[in-house]
């Protein structure tokens, strides 16, 4: 024998299905409170109507007899068989009318048990009284009469919640949030309990299975916080001619993790923040996402092969070397790119300083490396110099910042040795820039003057100040209209 509602193959004789609880009935069936009814009003109803016949028959006699008094002689025998027909016939009338009251109210009865209205009636006089497994029965009765009204489900999870029967309420819901044809109203309601009753155990991964399955935005919308999908890439997988900055994003709050040579990540793999800027090979992108309440998605996995053209190597003018002269370090930028270096032996980036005219070598020992980055960002080999240059000045560093405090001071450009001026809170300092050779032959020292504040902070101010290394004498560095340096003494010291 096959459930009518979902087809479970049953054992003969069950009077409930045990996949979705449906109740077989073969018969109608009577409550006890329905059949005692019944048999009341039926016995009430016979006793009047036994009653009525028998005053009825004893008026009739009666007045027959008055009348039979009047007959006379053979007259009276015929009166006799006409009064005992009419008794006759007065019985059958009667019973005729007690079997259609009584199947009046089988129909009646039978009508009212049968309507889902007085079921859920029942249903609620029974919960309110505690007695919810009755309250259930009348309820799934109801529910054969109507599969469609949500109210007999909801009513239904309510009484298995009360009852600690928190799975029996969470099946019950889903006929609900999962079956085509119920409002939507009723459908998002449906949801909102389901997902109350997990949070109540904090069980967030029923939640986001829940979510995943379903087919209503609205609901998703609303929930999305609880669910955790894979990880969106900025970039389809496939093969690119440029550098490729991949970004990885979730549809909430949490973290993403991820590998880049293929392997599985999990929890201690790299955590995404910032783009990942994908460079000249072949990447396989694995990544999952992690959200506040800890549930996990799938992981999901992206390959992508960056084909780009290296850029060549730039040109350095000066050889890694011992110099004892005053040297401009110039570079050859390959076409369509741009050069960064760095002056202490650091890897070069794009962050680093970019080179646009020859730098001055500095003096002593010092290792600059320059790399070439295209228009794609695609750095190429790095080039490395070594110099160590020795000059052979009459004045070292130390004595022309000295010489030059001194001139400063008698021009009253400076009140005293410190740097202290009239006007201003903070001081002047003066560092080395570099050592530069000027038209006329000469080498000097350029000094760079610096603003300190009263906190210590440092700016340049702009001026550029100069030392013949050979003879101290002090004076400004200019550019002139060719953007050549030139050097222009201070007057006592012409």
């Amino acid at each position: 024998m096959r459930c009518p509602k979902c087809g479970f193959e049953m054992q003969e004789g069950q009077l409930y299905c045990e996949h979705c609880g449906m109740e077989i009935q073969i018969v109608p069936d009577f409550e006890p409170e329905i059949e005692n009814s019944i048999s009341e009003t039926l016995n009430t109803l016979a006793e009047e109507l036994t009653q009525t016949e028998k005053e009825g028959a004893d008026s009739k006699e009666t007045d027959d007899k008055d009348q039979a008094d009047d007959f006379i002689g053979e007259d009276a025998h015929l009166f006799d068989k006409i009064l005992s027909n009419k008794k006759i016939f007065f019985g059958i009338t009667m019973g005729m009318t007690v079997v259609v009251i009584a199947l009046f109210l089988v129909v009646f009865f039978i009508y009212q048990h049968n309507s889902k209205g007085y079921q859920m009636s029942r249903a609620i006089n029974y919960a309110d009284k505690g007695r919810y497994e009755e309250a259930i029965e009348c309820l799934k009765f109801a529910e054969n009469i109507d599969e469609t009204d949500a109210d007999i489900y909801f009513l239904m999870a309510d009484y298995y919640y009360l009852m600690e029967r928190e799975n029996d309420a969470i099946i019950t819901l889903k006929n609900v949030a999962m079956t085509p044809g119920f409002p939507e109203e009723d459908v998002e309601n449906a949801y909102g309990k389901i997902i109350s009753i997990y949070k109540k155990h904090e069980d967030y991964q029923s939640i986001n299975d829940l979510l995943l399955a379903c087919t209503n935005q609205d609901v998703i919308y609303s929930y999305q916080s609880y669910m955790a999908y894979p990880p969106d890439f900025s970039y389809i997988e496939g093969t690119y001619q440029e550098i490729v900055p991949l970004k990885l994003s979730s549809n909430t709050s949490g973290k993403v993790y991820y590998t880049m040579d293929g392997s599985v990540p999990n929890e201690k793999s790299a955590v995404y923040t910032t783009p990942i800027f994908l460079e000249t090979g072949t990447y396989e992108i694995s990544a999952f996402f992690v959200n506040d309440y800890g549930i996990k998605s799938e992981v999901v996995t992206q390959t992508y092969v960056i084909e780009l053209s290296v850029p060549k190597a730039p040109e350095i003018s000066a050889y890694s070397g011992e110099y004892t002269e005053p040297s401009l370090i110039e570079v050859i930028v390959p076409e369509g790119c741009q050069v960064y270096y760095t002056r202490d032996g650091s890897e070069p980036t794009s962050d680093s300083a970019q080179y646009t005219e020859p730098i001055s070598m500095p003096i002593g020992n010092s290792v600059f490396k320059f790399v070439s980055y295209s228009e794609e960002g695609v750095a190429g080999e790095i080039v490395t110099r070594t110099y160590e240059l020795k000059l052979n000045a009459q004045y070292s560093v130390n004595d022309a910042l000295s010489v030059l405090s001194v001139s400063l001071v008698k021009q009253g450009y400076i009140l005293d040795l410190y740097g202290n001026k009239e006007g201003i809170q903070g001081r002047y300092i003066y560092k080395l820039g570099s050592v530069n050779r000027i038209g006329d032959g000469q080498d000097y020292y350029f000094i760079y003057e610096y603003y300190e504040d009263l906190a210590g902070n440092q700016s340049r101010t702009g001026r550029i100040f100069g030392v013949n290394i050979a003879t101290g004498v002090c004076g400004d560095i200019g550019l002139d209209q060719q953007w050549n340096y030139y050097f222009a003494p201070f007057p006592q010291d012409e």
